[in-house]
């Protein structure tokens, strides 16, 4: 037998395999069944929970009034949606509240973000762990919005 080959077995019957590598295939098995169980175990439910309600809310809001930016706001910060082509929205999932908190921050980052980009209006859309949502528009903005709509009627 050859020092340098591993395993180096020629057997009788061709359907029969040795029993060291046949121990080292369940044993590389075992390991593998041993890693996808951990990686299963390690996966967070809670938070693939609250990211699949956080899309689903987004997806709410484009359905109902608006039309979807590519590549919503966290490359170019943007908003996520455009409403009527000038209201730049960003969806807030607040998905352990029934009533929907307003972070006075965020309302501001969203308008900086619609000036920056070069709209008239920024506003957040609230949705609540039920799923409802409310549009939460700066007085200075809904001023405006009001004069713009009934300036054109």
């Amino acid at each position: 037998m050859n020092a340098g080959a591993q395993h180096y077995w020629r057997p009788t019957n061709r359907q029969t395999a040795h029993p060291v590598l046949r121990a080292e295939k369940r044993e590389a098995a075992r390991l593998k069944l041993q890693q996808r169980v951990a990686a299963r175990r390690d996966k967070d439910r809670g938070r693939q929970e609250v990211l699949r309600k956080a899309e689903r809310a987004e997806r709410q809001t484009e359905q109902s009034i608006i039309k979807a930016t590519v590549n919503s706001g966290r490359q170019k910060q943007d908003g996520d949606h455009i409403s009527m082509g000038r209201i730049v929205l960003d969806t807030k999932h607040q998905s352990r509240r029934d009533n929907p908190v307003v972070m006075l921050e965020q309302l501001e980052k969203v308008r900086a973000d619609a000036r920056r980009n070069g709209y008239s209006l920024g506003a957040l859309v609230l949705r609540n762990k039920h799923g409802r949502g409310v549009v939460v528009i700066a007085e200075e903005d809904y001023a405006n919005l009001v004069q713009g709509v009934l300036g054109h009627a």
